[in-house]
């Protein structure tokens, strides 16, 4: 028995300066297995704890700050019988042999013995962000297999409230052209009802006779920067939302100088309530009156191609009157872009509140902005849902265009048009033989060769109309009806008769295409309880049941 123990502890000493000599290797950076040598007596063993009390004390002179045993201590771990003792000292052993062997290494290498050498920590491969892209990775959908965002219908509140914002940005101008929405970003809907209530009927009341007009109180400082006379506009930013707080988070404008007439703006607004950064896009007066002009289709068609490429990033032939627009510098910088700007606030708010959507809404021309500000923020924030809620927008790009958008799985694009709005099929070849309307798709903009082809929407449609412009069939109630990826929507024919763009003066055509009609159908459909869209248009039957009347899905 004795015999057997003896052999069992020398085996377990082997195993163990095996381990040592492994994780010295492990240490260099080498991986191997090492072929262990018979050995005889645990004191001729390189690394094993069990070595000699003349080489321990040796260690001990030769370096002063290692936290080695005495000689005496060594002396009674040899003189301690094999039963008793632990496998503690062997385990600081062997951690000692290792700074020991790293120590000999770092000073034949730098002949230097700093800790930082010593311990060495693995480098790990930095991650991607959450709102970093990934160059190797690429997710894809379709019109056959979307994703479920992008067959997610809005409700009818979100829709009225992203069509008021954009009125907001298109009357403010009516009360003061000068006004600047910066000065409210960060002010809540208390701080608004306070000075709303202040000049009511030209009634302001002293700021000692009520306590939240304090200096340091926020309605004190919008008292230092506005006047009575926006009070119109702060109401109209209350009524966007019953109970919802809806801050302005930025104002950003191009082309410094301009009035506010003749600049294009930016606004982005924060609703915690349901969870939404809302980009709210609008061109210039004339180019929101008419987003599309004969001039520019004329110029757009000459040489048998239209278009101009988008951006590198995405190779695709858009209009040229938008992407100009959209890519231009920021008041702020001279040589800054607007979304630049637009999308580093976006980002510093997905930091601040997380789990919150995008939602990119514009009318018009404006809508036409919004769409391509959503294709490139989606497109660079894979992480991120985003969504495209436009009014009245004229058509953007050709069929590499619409693919490039349709397939992006992030984002959502959803349209209203209101009755017969002309502007909503532009550009279009319909009411002229001018071949401006036509479109090529280069190998680069997808597709796959010359594809030769007009310019397309994008997303999904909903075609609203109300009692002030009825269809031809005597509906006494607004209709709403949703077309999923354009498919099934009626083709309008010769909608323009002779003109190639209506003209702005025809006041029909002003009232079908104007942002305050588009709002009045959509109060419609939330106060008068019209029944909004929850279907598409063709998908919305009974299913398939069988003979015992159980339903059946069929995939």
């Amino acid at each position: 028995g004795g015999g057997g123990d003896g052999k069992h502890r020398k085996a377990r000493s082997l195993g163990g300066d095996i381990i040592n000599l492994m994780m010295n290797n492990l240490e260099e950076g080498i991986v191997r297995a090492p072929t262990p040598k018979k050995q005889t007596n645990s004191s001729s063993i390189p690394n094993s704890p069990f070595a000699t009390t003349k080489k321990i004390m040796t260690t001990t002179t030769t370096s002063s700050s290692s936290p080695l045993p005495s000689s005496s201590s060594a002396a009674a771990a040899l003189t301690t019988p094999p039963e008793t003792r632990t496998t503690r000292p062997r385990k600081q052993s062997s951690l000692r042999n290792i700074k020991k062997n790293k120590d000999k290494n770092n000073s034949s290498s730098s002949g230097s013995n700093s800790p930082e050498q010593t311990l060495a920590v693995p480098t790990l491969t930095p991650l991607h962000g959450f709102l970093t892209p990934s160059d190797n990775l690429a997710m894809r959908s379709s019109e056959q297999e979307p994703s479920s965002h992008q067959i997610e219908l809005p409700s009818c509140e979100d829709i009225l409230m992203h069509g008021r914002l954009c009125s907001i940005l298109h009357q403010y101008r009516q009360v003061d052209q000068n006004f600047d929405f910066s000065n409210l970003v960060g002010t809540t809907r208390m701080s608004l009802q306070g000075f709303v209530c202040s000049h009511t009927d030209g009634a302001v009341q002293d700021d000692d006779d009520d306590d939240s007009f304090a200096p340091s109180s926020p309605t004190s400082l919008l008292r230092d920067c506005l006047i009575q006379q926006h009070t119109p506009i702060l109401q109209s930013l209350l009524e966007c939302s019953s109970n919802d707080d809806v801050i302005v988070e930025g104002f950003f404008t191009n082309g410094k100088g301009l009035d506010a007439h003749s600049r294009m703006e930016v606004t982005v607004f924060n609703c915690q309530a349901k969870r939404q950064f809302i980009v709210v896009y609008r061109g210039t007066s004339d180019q929101q009156t008419k987003p599309i002009r004969t001039k520019e289709i004329r110029k757009d068609g000459r040489g048998g191609a239209s278009g101009v490429v988008l951006h590198p990033d995405q190779p695709v032939q858009v209009f040229p009157s938008f992407r100009e627009s959209y890519f231009s510098t920021s008041t702020t910088t001279t040589t800054e872009q607007l979304e630049t700007q637009v999308f580093a606030l976006l980002d510093t708010l997905s930091e601040r509140y997380p789990f919150c959507d995008v939602v990119m809404t514009g009318h018009s021309f404006g809508g036409a902005l919004a769409t391509i500000a959503g294709l490139r923020y989606a497109s660079s924030r894979e992480m991120m849902r985003v969504s495209c809620h436009i009014f009245g927008s004229p058509k953007v790009g050709g069929k590499a265009w619409r693919h490039t958008v349709n397939s992006t799985p992030n984002l959502k694009v959803i349209r209203i048009e209101h009755g017969n709005d002309p502007y909503v099929n532009l550009p279009s070849e319909h009411g002229s033989a001018h071949p401006a309307a036509k479109i090529v798709a280069n190998a680069a903009g997808g597709g796959g060769g010359n594809h030769q082809g007009s310019y397309m929407h994008v997303g999904h449609t909903v075609v609203v109309t109300s009692p002030d412009h009825p269809p031809k069939s005597n509906n006494a109630g607004g209709t709403a009806i949703a077309y999923r990826f354009e498919k099934n929507k009626p083709t309008p024919k010769n909608f323009l008769g002779l003109s190639l763009v209506p003209k702005t003066k025809d006041k029909k055509v002003a009232s079908q295409h104007g942002i305050e009609t588009y709002v009045r159908a959509m109060e419609q459909f939330a106060r008068l309880g019209f029944s909004w869209v929850k279907n598409y248009h063709g998908e919305d039957g009974k299913g398939v049941t069988g003979s015992g009347n159980e339903k059946r899905q069929v995939v």
